[in-house]
């Protein structure tokens, strides 16, 4: 091929073969072109695109989230190309302040994944396109105080179940489980009670907490896959008792993040102007 082309993004740092930009920030770049031989091209383009995915056996869903395309170089009046020599274009692109930021998730037959592209492209007038691609890694800025406020909330959860025997209602028992934030950092301690109101005529013999990671997946057409993966469990065998309060407190260091980062990140409006 008489042309090459290369581009290099200019004060975004770099982990391994992506990019690690923020959305909303103003990114500068240049690609290098080199013609060995009189190439007959109609423009040089740059193009950036995410893309959103979701997809497990017998669904699949893809939605372009981002898709921003500019030529950097086009053929002046009488001109139809480029001549030998190396050619050096700056740059510079925007993504969306709102841009979801990157992600990855697969399990089995499950993946959904958030990815994002930047192309550089010399389109010649034979048809032939020479191209070469930069991966990136998008993140979005999360004020602190937003996190803090939403990851103190106070979790609670309530639980009642009613039994009968052969002469009619045995009563209700009912179970209340209650953890001081919704937010815990990796590696930190899980603090909460277990209040068990046993109003019925049965004993308890055994109350079992289990922590289990969520995941949903959704296709646009209606589509929907839930899976629960138990990541830890709790016995309290001293809920013995009947007819009384037991109150069972709990501490455990278990190293997962409960917290729902990614509605966070989607319903926190990013800040203007965008602060690095």
């Amino acid at each position: 091929m008489p042309v090459t082309i290369d581009v290099f993004l200019t004060g975004v740092p770099k982990v391994d073969a992506y990019y690690d930009i923020m959305a909303g920030q103003v990114v500068n770049g240049v690609a290098l072109v080199r013609a060995s031989d009189f190439v007959e091209t109609s423009t040089i383009s740059i193009g950036v695109k995410g893309t959103e995915t979701v997809q497990w056996t017998g669904a699949k869903d893809e939605l372009n989230i981002v898709d921003i395309k500019f030529p950097i170089w086009s053929p002046m009046q009488g001109e139809r190309g480029l001549q030998v020599g190396d050619y050096s274009f700056n740059f510079n692109f925007t993504l969306p302040p709102n841009a979801p930021p990157s992600f990855e998730y697969q399990r089995g037959e499950e993946e959904a994944h958030i990815r994002y592209v930047l192309s550089a492209s010399v389109h010649l007038s034979m048809g032939v396109k020479e191209a070469v691609t930069l991966y990136l890694i998008v993140r979005r800025f999360v004020p602190i105080p937003a996190i803090h406020s939403m990851a103190m909330r106070p979790a609670k959860h309530q639980c009642n179940e009613n039994y009968s025997s052969c002469c009619g209602s045995a009563g209700s028992i009912e179970a209340t489980f209650t953890l001081p934030s919704v937010g815990i950092c990796p590696g930190s301690e899980m603090k909460g009670s277990v209040l068990v109101d046993n109003r019925s005529s049965k004993d308890v013999l055994r109350c079992m907490l289990t922590l289990e990671r969520s995941i949903t997946l959704r296709t646009r057409g209606g589509h929907s896959k839930h899976t629960l993966y138990p990541l830890w469990d709790m016995a309290f065998d001293d809920v013995d008792t009947k007819r009384r309060v037991v109150s069972t407190s709990l501490s455990h260091i278990y190293p997962f993040v409960f917290f729902d980062v990614s509605s966070l990140v989607r319903n926190v409006p990013p800040p203007h102007p965008f602060e690095g």
